[in-house]
């Protein structure tokens, strides 16, 4: 039996990163998965798939600890390899936690230039350090929950950099807070840093999006902007923050959305029992709407129940057809 990949573990320095408000090192983990030949054939060179984890989580969550029913990546594209389903790649698994357990993949000053780290220092490290294919035909990008919207996102913004993207169960899609004003009201009331820990989910998540989003240099120690305030005892939209909110919404950035030279391949999905479904759906459409070609598909499943099969069945074997197709 041949021997499988491996999966190294690195410290990629970003200079996107550097300054971030939060105080993030921009020192930042990275999982690489290299395929069973990458070792046996050294002049080979390998395409890429970029997988972003989601809000709260890691790299690592890709690696059987605390993920998707004990899925290890290196064992779900080993298999595949093994049994011809897929062409070998190499897998990228960078750690986009910060403060605020998640950067959103966006440039900000308040959590560093996520999309530039990505698109720019990541690939320049990963191009340069080990045998790749350095073209967009040759790179995809994908992820979850979070990293599903980062996937969309670098998608729509970097088509010159990326040339598939697999999209699964995209958050932030239409509404930028689906918990309702008491997400909001939580947020305000996390004084500082050392409140987070103990803070609700949904609060610190609203901060993460603040940060990401809406970053006020002038605000700290979170340095972002709530759409909220209080006036007279009660919650009040704030119009002008609110729009910059929902300007970093998919549906906006698909309008946004710059044409490449050659059409991205993409692969959008989400599970039948997922919250965000209608959400998934009506996605789609808007990106049919503006032209840009893609599969969609609905799974048995919810919003991580169900993600392993995916995974095991789905994800690797659209990136191999898509790199077989330059």
């Amino acid at each position: 039996m041949l021997p499988g990949g491996q999966i190294l573990e690195r410290q990629v320095y970003g200079t996107s990163l550097e300054g971030n408000l939060l105080g993030d090192s921009p020192r930042r983990e990275v999982l690489i998965y290299l395929p069973p030949s990458y070792q046996r054939a050294p002049r080979r060179r390998f395409p890429v798939v970029y997988l972003l984890h989601s809000y709260g989580a890691g790299p690592r969550s890709w690696t059987g600890e605390n993920g998707y029913e004990g899925m290890d990546i290196r064992t779900v594209v080993d298999s595949l390899v093994a049994a011809g389903a897929i062409e070998e790649m190499i897998v990228v698994m960078p750690n986009a936690q910060n403060r605020l357990r998640g950067s959103w993949y966006a440039n900000s000053p308040a959590t560093g230039n996520w999309e530039d780290f990505l698109a720019r220092d990541l690939v320049a490290y990963v191009d340069s350090t080990y045998r790749t294919i350095a073209e967009r035909g040759a790179r995809g990008i994908a992820g979850q929950s979070m990293g599903a919207y980062g996937a969309l996102r670098l998608a729509l913004r970097r088509p010159d950099v990326f040339g598939a993207a697999f999209v699964m169960s995209s958050p932030h899609i239409s509404n930028p807070n689906p918990f309702g004003e008491r997400a909001f009201t939580a947020a305000m009331r996390v004084p500082d840093g050392a409140a987070l820990d103990t803070a609700p989910v949904p609060a610190v998540l609203m901060l993460s999006k603040a940060a990401a989003f809406a970053p006020d240099p002038g605000n700290p120690p979170f340095f972002g902007a709530l759409p909220y305030t209080w006036r007279d005892g009660r919650l009040e939209q704030v119009e002008q923050v609110w729009q910059r909110w929902m300007q970093s919404t998919l549906l906006a950035l698909v309008s946004e959305a710059r044409s490449a030279s050659s059409p991205i391949r993409l692969w959008l999905e989400v599970g039948d029992r997922d919250g965000i479904r209608s959400d998934m759906e009506h996605l789609s459409r808007t990106l049919l709407a503006a032209g840009v070609g893609h599969t969609f598909r609905i799974f048995p499943g919810g919003h991580v129940a169900g993600v392993r099969a995916r995974f095991e069945t789905t994800v690797f074997q659209f990136f191999s057809a898509a790199f077989r197709r330059g």
